[in-house]
């Protein structure tokens, strides 16, 4: 028990002592209590002040406890997928940095109920289309998704990935009679599917669409779909919004000089809340703003004397959040990464490229074997690439110089798309927006269904 202070001991001596003398001198109580209430709140003062001393002593003895990093690794890989990216990666950068790594990805997927992989989409020369599953850390526990759950399953292509939420965007089409095509957004995961309106342009005018998630709960997400019409050199610009479910075409200014040098064999990267591309030439990359409907323009690496990088074959990918490009030697034959800071820097000149890694591929690729950044799929993490040797696919460690073979490709079968997926496994309810029944649907644009 604390000790008590002076004024708690004279307080009560002095409230009994008060009557005793206003009846010995017939002066009011009154006075007396002035004087009581006066010592009463100091008193109180003082418990305040010694209050606010405990506060802070505790608060410091809290900002000295520093975890460690295997006890915060050890909680965050426990952490779910949504939480992981909406909260957990915005607190520091070490954060940030240990959750892109690739030891990191295995606990996780071991730890939680997630998918963290690629889909290889294959077709056949006899028009038949067979979809893949590939993952460095699967857990055995959980399913493999696939597209069979889609109609037009046959004859499906993936035109978008949302990688960082699972949902994909497909089309499918019949050759048949009467030839139909649809257009779907679904979540393999969790085999959740719906149909979407088809965009105000044909199917072969089409260069890109790029799916955006905006929210998780409730789902909200947009189409950005880039178009061109045969003989022209005027590109188009339409947007798919699932709040009013239409497509509606932008009326801006595009330059079309700029939007012809993008190469769109490759698809946008989508980073701080931009899709970028890399220029047919590979000196500059051009990023365009979902929010603000604007045009950034930022400029390669170069080399080490200051020349372009131009006789290298160049491939732009996200890197732990960031813009990152690869490039590659045809001859020497190997590989850098780089990787860009200060991204939101108005100054060019504080934007700058970082080498991360410089590597030989010569014991991947032989000598005489044809290579460019097609064989290049994917960034798994910093240090691991995904690669296509003839008919594997390939995980290549660049640290070690070492790879396992992912996927072996059937005979008579060419890999035509890969496509990341990481996925948990919570329903995204893709048409609980509109009230849809999930097993009996009244309009066709607005199918779902739940396998």
């Amino acid at each position: 028990m604390p000790p008590r202070s002076h004024f708690q001991t004279v307080l009560p001596q002095f409230r009994i002592g008060r009557i005793f003398l206003a009846r010995r001198f017939g002066v009011p109580a009154l006075h007396f209590g002035y004087l009581s209430r006066y010592l009463s709140l100091i008193a109180k003062k003082k418990k305040n002040i010694n209050k606010k001393k405990n506060r802070k002593n505790k608060k410091r003895s809290c900002s000295n406890a520093v975890l460690l990093p295997d006890v915060i690794s050890e909680i965050l890989t426990r952490v779910s997928l949504d939480h992981l990216h909406s909260r957990c990666r915005l607190v520091c950068k070490d954060w940030r940095r240990l959750t892109y790594e690739s030891n990191f990805k295995l606990f996780h997927a071991q730890r939680t109920p997630t998918i963290w992989g690629y889909l290889i989409g294959m077709s056949h020369k006899y028009n038949r289309y067979h979809t893949n599953f590939v993952s460095i850390n699967q857990s055995s526990s959980i399913p493999s998704p696939s597209l069979d759950f889609l109609p037009f399953n046959k004859k499906l292509s993936i035109l978008s990935s949302s990688s960082s939420y699972g949902l994909l965007c497909c089309f499918g089409s019949n050759y048949g009679y009467p030839p139909s095509s649809s257009y779907y957004i679904c979540k393999p995961a969790t085999r959740e599917w719906i149909e979407i309106p088809k965009p105000n342009t044909s199917r072969n005018s089409i260069l890109e669409i790029v799916i955006v998630v905006i929210r998780r709960n409730p789902l909200h997400y947009k189409l950005i779909c880039f178009s061109v019409y045969t003989f022209s050199t005027h590109h188009y610009l339409h947007i798919f919004d699932s709040n009013n479910w239409k497509w509606e075409k932008l009326n801006i200014d595009h330059p079309s000089l700029l939007l012809s040098q993008i190469l769109y064999k490759y698809r946008g990267i989508l980073v701080h809340g931009a899709v970028h591309w890399l220029s047919k030439n590979g000196l500059r990359i051009c990023a365009w703003n979902i929010d603000k409907e604007s045009w950034k323009i930022i400029e390669s690496p170069k080399g080490i004397h200051g020349d372009e990088i131009y006789d290298h074959d160049m491939r732009l990918l996200e890197c732990e959040g960031e813009i990152g490009l690869l490039r590659l030697s045809w001859g020497e034959r190997w590989l850098e990464l780089w990787v860009l800071e200060d991204y939101y820097s108005k100054d060019e000149t504080r934007r700058r490229w970082n080498k991360n890694f410089r590597v030989s591929l010569e014991p991947v690729y032989p000598a005489s074997g044809y290579l460019s950044c097609e064989n290049i799929v994917d960034l798994y993490a910093k240090d691991i690439v995904l690669m296509k040797i003839e008919d594997e696919i390939i995980w290549f460690n660049c640290k070690t110089g070492t790879h396992t073979v992912a996927l072996k490709v059937p005979a008579g079968y060419r890999v035509h798309q890969i496509h990341p997926i990481h996925s948990d496994l919570v329903r995204c309810n893709l048409a609980s927006k509109w009230g849809l029944d999930p097993w009996n649907s009244t309009k066709k644009m607005n199918r779902i269904r739940w396998f």
